[in-house]
């Protein structure tokens, strides 16, 4: 989006919005020596910043601007920093919260984009996956039936339609057994979950108990945080640690990840070391 786009749409937006969206380009060409003084009567709008207005257009509008289009564009650049300097010499830009959040955000945007990090080989690979192998296992894997039995009424009644559920589901395997036990608002059948996904939607009681049962009878009656039900489980996938050449491709992503969150972490303790930092634990509590 270019500035001028920018300054119509915050010029609609609450002035310490645009204050924000300002400062915190105003930090930014600081930071990239863009030559303007915030402390400076001369405001000075250089070629190369009119040939960033211009390809910004372009990029925006697919064509270069008219004059009178690439005047605007100037004259919105203006103003913008005219405002941006007046709001630091008002002291706009201390003590604000949004203000110091936003800056912060540009700054470590900043430090982040200069780090490049070597792709990493094979053997930089198989060392990342030996180290975290137990972040890539796919976890065990159930497709069950469940008939459901809501907990209401008395419990002699409920044990006795229980009962009378697996009677009839004992009979014939092609028992239209959805038409058994209360109506259930999620699915009836569960395909190919893991214990975690079970345990969010029954309860960690009920996904417990799934490991112990053997696949192809139905049994019951097994309760869960919605309720009873009669199960039938259809298939289990043994949990399983894929070969590494089927991870390749994730692992040098995440490897990749890992080594750019080290190098932020390392490049904010040696900022940190460029700072004597006193926290007055006592004043902050009274």
């Amino acid at each position: 989006m270019s500035q001028f786009s920018n300054f119509m749409r915050l010029s609609r937006e609450p002035l310490i919005i645009f204050f924000l969206i300002g400062l915190a380009l105003f930090f930014i060409n600081a930071v990239n020596g863009s030559g303007d003084d915030a402390g400076s009567s001369e405001l000075r709008v250089t070629s190369a910043q009119i040939a960033q207005l211009s390809a910004a257009w372009e990029g925006q509008n697919r064509r270069p601007p008219t004059p009178q289009e690439l005047n605007g564009l100037i004259q919105s650049h203006i103003t913008e920093e005219i405002l941006v300097r007046e709001a630091i010499a008002l002291g706009l830009d201390q003590d604000d919260t949004i203000v110091r959040r936003r800056l912060a955000q540009k700054a470590r945007f900043l430090l982040e984009d200069n780090i490049e990090i070597p792709p990493p080989d094979d053997d930089d690979l198989r060392t990342f996956f030996e180290s975290n192998e137990k972040a890539y296992v796919i976890p065990a894997l159930f497709t069950f039936d469940h008939v459901y039995f809501s907990d209401s009424g008395a419990d002699r009644e409920l044990s006795e339609r229980i009962e009378t559920a697996k009677a009839a589901l004992g009979q014939t395997p092609s028992a239209d057994w959805k038409k058994l036990g209360d109506a259930f608002m999620l699915s009836r059948t569960i395909v190919n979950q893991p214990l975690s996904s079970i345990g969010r939607t029954f309860g960690s009681e009920f996904s417990a108990q799934l490991p112990d049962i053997e696949v192809g009878p139905w049994v019951g009656p097994v309760r869960s945080g919605l309720g009873t039900h009669l199960i039938r489980i259809r298939e289990k996938t043994d949990a399983r640690l894929p070969a590494f050449a089927e991870l390749k491709g994730l692992l040098a992503r995440d490897y990749v990840n890992q080594v750019r969150r080290e190098e932020n972490a390392k490049r904010m303790d040696e900022l940190r070391g460029q700072y004597s930092i006193v926290i007055d634990i006592e004043d902050a509590q009274e």
